[in-house]
């Protein structure tokens, strides 16, 4: 089962927004728009576009685990 992290005054009532969920301790899916990112991106792998308030709000909202953390790292580094 899905815990959503995304803060509240992110989320939205449709349920079809981007947003930071984990899925079991270490193990986190966040969805956001699709990019193209050449040479970054491996198989079975795809990249995706996220405010990065949202990930960091996610953060501060509650327990995150170390592989948030590090998603989010990657994403601010990729200027995602």
């Amino acid at each position: 089962m899905l815990k959503e992290l995304t803060a509240r005054k992110d989320r939205c009532g449709i349920g079809q927004c981007p947003g930071v969920y984990e899925e079991s301790p270490g193990k986190v899916i966040i969805v956001g728009a699709q990019r193209e990112v050449a040479n970054r991106v491996g198989s079975g792998e795809v990249a995706l576009e996220i405010d990065r308030g949202l990930v960091s709000r996610a953060m501060i909202q509650g327990p995150v685990s170390g592989m948030l953390r590090r998603t989010a790292n990657l994403l601010m580094r990729a200027g995602l």
